[in-house]
């Protein structure tokens, strides 16, 4: 076998992995992107995140948006994790499974939710919404 060959191979396999890994922030991610795994326990996962608009939502108007944050996580109570997490162009933060933001309505808004356990381990998922529409991404 040429010397070259396992070079190559490692080339290989370490751009696929690179890629299987990366996050282009486009639709919805999951799997721990950006989370260090401690090894400690079983990671939570979200399964879903909904954002529902405040009832007579104008386009342009400012209004309420509440945004849900469904989570699992077989060793950790819920009232153990910890939530972050921001949408842009909005006032208000992530900061439990259930949290309220006032958006303009005027755009397309892009949102972030992290979820950690007490031992470390993560989730991530991103997503989008348009002025007042009610919504959800499942990971």
């Amino acid at each position: 076998m040429s010397p070259r060959i396992p070079a190559l191979l490692f080339l290989i396999t370490t751009l696929l992995v690179f890629n299987a890994c990366s996050d282009d922030d486009e639709g919805p991610v999951s799997g721990n992107n950006n989370c260090v795994a401690t090894g400690n326990g079983s990671p939570p996962v979200i399964t879903m995140v909904s954002w529902t608009q405040a009832p007579g939502c104008n386009p342009g108007t400012p209004s309420l948006v509440t945004i849900d944050v469904a989570v699992a996580d077989s060793d950790t109570a819920p009232g153990d994790l910890t939530y972050v997490g921001s949408i842009s162009s909005c006032t208000g933060a992530i900061n439990s499974s259930t949290s309220v933001f006032t958006c303009p309505q005027a755009g397309t808004y892009a949102g972030e939710v992290r979820v950690t356990d007490p031992q470390g381990n993560c989730d991530r998922v991103a997503f989008s919404f348009g002025p007042c529409q009610s919504g959800s991404v499942v990971p």
